[in-house]
This record gives structure tokens, C-alpha cells and sequence, in this order.
């Protein structure tokens, strides 16, 4: 028999904690490799923790009968099995999003009835009669899978995970399903003893099992599926943790030829920097739910935000959530390689429109005018439509600036109800199209990286996009909180289109590509002259000096707050009435002040010198040279 199983003997962990057990534990061994498989040699006689239940079944497995077109999801535990399963038997099923069977019937644990008794779902003998196309979830080994399955070669998804967040996942798993008594680093200490035991009855079937033993779970919000993000082993695991596990694994990679692969290094270590921090998973999934909220055709996701303090310092608009949002598949995109991984902060019917965003028609001749809220927007927008409209100030006071130049994404930051649809709009336009954006580089639409239109990014002092955009808060979007509040959740990124830092830094890094044209708000107060000439000669335009001056005039702060084309009265007016918000201020305009520096007359000095050790952190961090932290700073 080419089966071991080897009763294992409780370490000195094991003997001071306890937790809920069927059975001992046995060391499970597999000892001839298929003949097809040589190079896992080494690999393949390594034995496997395993309830010692499980060494009744050993033969039975071994010879469950493959079929070709059988379809196995096989994780280690807390891998994010679950939703893997539920992606493939949607790809494989139609996206029948709004099912009814469970996942447990639709995609049975394999080996789970040799596991545990009474097993109330499908065991063996019952997967052997399913009709095809069987979908199985397995965590065991590749030793110790059937042999068929080397020869009949299924489709086989095999997921990987940070090993950190595997082991505190884990954790939580055994704390309130096994009732686990012992520290975090009594399991920490049992995981790298290899004895923990990787199987523990799921949380569909745990009320069966507590009400049977009377047992109740340690944390009262613990769900199967828990968080779903990525490093959140940096909230629980002290510092001192964490280098001892490495060091740990790096004896383990060490011990398998392993240490110079780079790939496997990146999967289980995941040596990740601070910036990368915010790469946070899409779903928060549970078995009443469907996996509807991410689009099959776009590689965007959104994660709903917790409501706690900070959220509510952050709310506006009583109808709408707050999501983040984030896009990390530009493998094509080589400018992506610039761009930090971080989601940004929308309201959370954002989602519906992200398709229509992310799939946008981007023509060569498009002109686009990106920038963070509150950086000078309208003043560029203005500029440059003038510029490529041969300084037609006529036809520019008769048709208003959103009509001119619409707002790209707005329609995604309305209620649906309003009818807004500026991308529908935007594809019946003729060209040249001119196009105003605050939405970040990710979350762009994708051909804008490879058909390159003219974009202008335009950049602002940190402190003065504060002040203005908490005035636009207050009287267009029904803030209601205080100047210090909204400070607080501008610095946790939780105002929209957040985080500041990192909207500006990935345009930074890109503003020497030929298509990207990046100015400062304080270098067009100072000269503005020649930044219009700057610009003109950007999209191909040739004014003399005297259509310098003529538009320069025509953009001054007084011209423009005058300008009703420009001040967008009556599309607040008109937004207003459609939203049921009021304005506070009655002088409110949306053109306010337009000067360089006056945050200094709305900000204490001590939320200054708050701002200012937040925003260095963030620069810091992120690694921002002298001359852009000048800018914003």
C-alpha cells in the first residue's frame, strides 16, 4: 500500500490549549509518485496533518473515478476558496447570478465526509453518481488527490495566498468554528509545527453542530467568509510576529530549492511596502448572496466602507454608501507600472456605471482636462477650449461649459433616478471631443493608455484644494459637519475621489509622456501667459501675443466668476432643486475665490501643522521628489 498514516503525538502547544475535536490527528503520506509527475518527487512523500477519521477512507479516495471534464477548485485553507468556487461555477454555468442552491450543493467538499461524522452533505459514494460536469472544492494536497487525476488531467483552479494572512485567517477559523482556546501565538506556533489540523466543519454546518454540543462562537460578528482583503495580517500581527514568521518561511523555501524563485516568493511572502498597503479584495460575500457585484466585463471591484466614526465624519448626501474602488489590471499599460495600487473613495452607486466607464470609446483627437476636485478645473477647461477653438469667446458665453466640455463621470455620482447620462452624451458628440475627468489614472477608461488623446492635468497646494472643496461639500453635496471633520476625513481618504496623494503622484510620474500635459494652479495665477502659451503650443495651436494677453484677460478671476457660461448658477440651481439640497452659504458660487494661499484665512495654525505632518508622511512614503512636494505642500 503506498499509504503511511501516522498517528501524531500532541506537542507541548497541543497540550495546554484546547478546541473541539471528532478525532485525533494522523500524518498522512503518500509514497509513490505518479509515474507522469517525476519532478514532484521530493514533494509528494511529505505527510499531511489529517483527522485520523480520514485513514478509512485513504483507498476510496485514491480511486475516486476522474472525469475528463470535471472542474476542481483546490486551495489550502483560507485561500479565498469560496470565492473562487462561486467564480468558476458562474463562468461555467452562465452567470446564473440569482440561484438558489447553496454552494455547498452546487460545489461539494471533496473530501469533507471522510473527514468529520455525520456529515450532513455529499459524501463519496454520492459525488460518483453526480452527472456531468461535476464541480469539486478540495483542500487536500496533490499526494493525496486521486490518481485518476494525474492521468485524466481535469481542469484543476489552484489559488495562493500571502501565508500571514492565511495563518490569521486561520486563526479567527479555528477561534470561533473549533472553539480554539489558546493565543494567536499558541496557533501561530502549531501552524509552523505543521500540526495544526487544516479542516474544520464550515460555518453552514456549524449551528447543526452547536446545537448539538450547546457551544457558542467566542466573537459574535465571526462569519465564514471575514474580511476578504489583502495584508490584513498588518492588523493583528505584531511587528516581532511577522519577522519571526519570515524568517520561518524563508527556512522553509530554503528547505525545498525554493528561495530563489521568485514567483513563489511573491505569492507566499508578499514582501509588500506601505503604498501597497490599500490592495484590498472586491466582494463581501456570504452564502445568501450572489457574486453581482463585480461586472463580468471589466476588471474594475468595488469594497463596501465599514460604517464606524470615521465614516460618518465623512457623510454626505443622507441617500447614498460609500465604497472604495480600484482597478489594478493594466499588465498592458506600461505607464501602469508608475501608478500606486490604491482604491479611491466613491459613492457607492458608482459601481453601476464603472462598465460604461472602463469600456469608453477614447478617440485620437479627444481632449481631456483631468485633475483632483477644487485644482483649478473650470479655469483650464475654459483655457483650453478656447485655445482649440480659435478664441470663439462668443460661442463660448452662448453654450455653457458643461454643454461645451461635459463632466465624464457624473452621471455615476448621481442617484440613477436623475437621468444624468454625460457618457451617453459624450459618444453621439461629434469631434473633436473635449472631456472634463476627476477620476484617477486606474479608474480611467482603459483605451485612453492606448490611444493617448491630449490630457492636462492640472495640480493644486493640498491646503487650498482643502478649504474649497469642504466649501463645495457644504453647500452642493448637503455636508453637514464641521471644517475639522471634513479635514479629518480628507486626511483618511474618505472624501471623493480620495486619496488625494496618490491621484497626483501617478500623474507625477507620467507627466514627461508626450500625451500628458501637467501644469500647477499657482503657476497659472503667477503667469498665466505663458502657461496659455504653453498649453496652445500642447494641442498643436499657434497664438500670437496679442491672443495671449486677449485670453489671459479673458480668464481672469474677475472675467470668469462673471462669466455665466462658466459659473455653472444655473446647473446648480437646476441640481439643486433635483437633489433637495440647500445651500448654506448664499454667496456660495461655484468660481469662489481663485487666490494662492487662502487657506491660511479659514485654517487654525494647529490644523495646519496637522496637515502638513500628514501630507510629508504621505510624500514620504511614496517617495516624491523635491519639486512636486513644493507644489502641493
Amino acid at each position: 500500500m503506498p499509504f503511511t498514516c501516522e498517528i501524531l503525538e500532541p506537542s507541548e502547544v497541543s497540550k495546554r490549549v484546547t478546541y473541539y475535536q471528532e478525532t485525533g490527528f494522523i500524518r498522512v503520506k503518500n509514497n509513490k509518485v505518479p509515474e507522469n509527475l517525476p519532478c514532484v518527487e521530493k514533494l509528494w512523500s511529505d505527510g499531511y496533518c489529517l483527522s485520523s477519521r480520514y485513514e478509512n477512507y485513504v483507498d476510496e479516495i485514491e480511486n475516486f473515478k476522474i472525469r475528463e471534464d470535471d472542474v476542481w477548485v483546490v486551495t489550502y485553507p483560507k485561500c479565498g476558496t469560496t470565492w473562487a468556487q462561486e467564480m468558476v461555477w458562474q463562468i461555467c454555468n452562465g452567470l446564473q447570478l440569482n440561484t438558489s442552491c447553496k454552494l455547498s450543493e452546487r460545489f461539494p467538499f471533496f473530501e469533507a465526509g471522510c473527514m468529520w461524522n455525520n456529515w450532513p452533505y455529499k459524501t463519496l459514494n454520492v459525488l460518483n453518481d453526480e452527472p456531468s460536469p461535476r464541480f469539486f472544492k478540495s483542500h487536500l494536497p496533490a499526494s493525496l488527490l486521486p490518481k485518476q487525476i494525474w492521468t485524466v488531467n481535469p481542469r484543476i483552479v489552484y489559488i495562493a495566498r500571502n501565508m500571514k494572512d492565511v495563518m490569521v485567517s486561520f486563526y479567527h477559523h479555528y477561534r470561533n468554528i473549533c472553539l480554539f482556546s489558546g493565543t494567536f501565538y499558541d496557533f501561530a506556533e502549531l501552524f509552523m509545527d505543521n500540526r495544526e489540523n487544516p479542516y474544520v466543519n464550515p460555518e453552514e454546518s456549524l449551528s447543526r453542530l452547536r446545537k448539538i454540543r450547546n457551544i457558542a462562537k467566542p466573537d459574535n460578528d465571526y462569519r465564514f467568509m471575514r474580511k476578504g482583503k489583502v495584508n490584513a495580517f498588518r492588523e493583528e500581527m505584531p511587528a516581532e510576529m511577522i519577522e519571526q514568521i519570515n524568517i520561518w518561511l524563508e527556512d522553509q523555501l530554503d528547505n525545498l530549492n525554493l528561495k530563489d524563485d521568485r514567483e513563489i516568493r511573491k505569492i507566499v511572502v508578499s514582501v509588500i511596502t506601505s503604498v501597497d498597503v490599500e490592495l484590498n479584495c472586491c466582494l463581501e460575500i456570504d452564502e445568501s448572496q450572489s457574486f453581482s457585484d463585480r461586472s463580468a466585463a471589466t476588471m474594475s471591484f468595488c469594497e463596501p466602507i465599514v460604517r464606524d466614526e470615521a465614516y460618518e465624519k465623512a457623510r454626505y448626501m443622507e441617500w447614498t454608501d460609500y465604497s472604495r474602488f480600484g482597478n489594478f489590471n493594466h499588465d498592458d499599460v506600461p505607464s501602469a507600472k508608475k501608478w500606486t495600487k490604491r482604491t479611491y473613495f466613491f459613492p457607492t452607486h458608482y459601481q453601476r456605471c464603472v462598465e460604461d466607464i472602463e469600456n469608453f470609446q477614447v478617440r485620437p483627437d479627444d481632449v481631456w482636462v483631468v485633475t483632483f476636485p477644487k485644482c483649478g478645473t473650470t479655469w483650464t477647461q475654459e483655457m483650453v477650449w478656447q485655445i482649440c477653438n480659435d478664441l470663439d469667446f462668443k460661442k463660448g458665453k452662448s453654450i455653457g461649459l458643461n454643454a461645451r466640455f461635459p463632466f465624464f463621470e457624473f452621471g455615476a455620482l448621481m442617484p440613477e433616478e436623475t437621468g444624468f447620462d454625460p457618457i451617453s452624451l459624450l459618444n453621439k458628440m461629434p469631434s473633436p471631443r473635449f472631456i472634463k475627468s476627476h477620476l484617477p489614472a486606474p479608474l480611467l477608461p482603459k483605451q485612453i493608455w492606448t490611444v493617448k488623446p491630449k490630457i492636462i492635468y492640472v495640480v493644486r497646494n493640498a491646503k487650498d484644494v482643502l478649504v474649497s472643496f469642504y466649501h463645495h461639500y457644504r453647500n452642493l453635496q448637503e455636508y453637514r459637519q464641521s471644517f475639522s471633520n471634513f479635514a479629518e476625513a480628507f486626511m483618511n481618504d474618505m472624501i471623493i475621489y480620495a486619496p488625494f496623494d496618490t491621484h497626483i503622484v501617478d500623474f507625477w510620474h507620467m507627466r514627461n509622456e508626450d500625451n500628458i500635459l501637467f501644469l500647477t494652479y499657482e503657476d497659472m495665477k503667477k503667469d498665466h501667459p505663458t502657461i496659455i502659451e504653453k498649453t496652445a503650443e500642447f494641442l498643436g495651436k499657434s497664438l500670437n501675443e496679442d491672443q495671449i494677453l486677449e485670453l489671459a484677460d479673458h480668464l481672469t478671476f474677475d472675467k470668469m466668476s462673471k462669466n455665466e457660461s462658466v459659473d455653472l448658477l444655473l446647473e446648480i440651481k437646476d441640481l439643486s432643486s433635483t437633489l433637495k439640497v440647500t445651500k448654506i452659504d448664499e454667496d456660495f458660487a461655484f468660481v469662489r475665490k481663485g487666490k494662492v494661499g487662502s487657506y491660511r484665512e479659514e485654517m487654525p495654525a494647529e490644523m495646519v501643522v496637522k496637515f502638513n505632518e500628514w501630507l510629508q508622511k504621505r510624500l514620504n512614503d511614496l517617495n516624491v521628489d523635491p519639486e512636486l512636494r513644493n507644489f502641493i505642500l
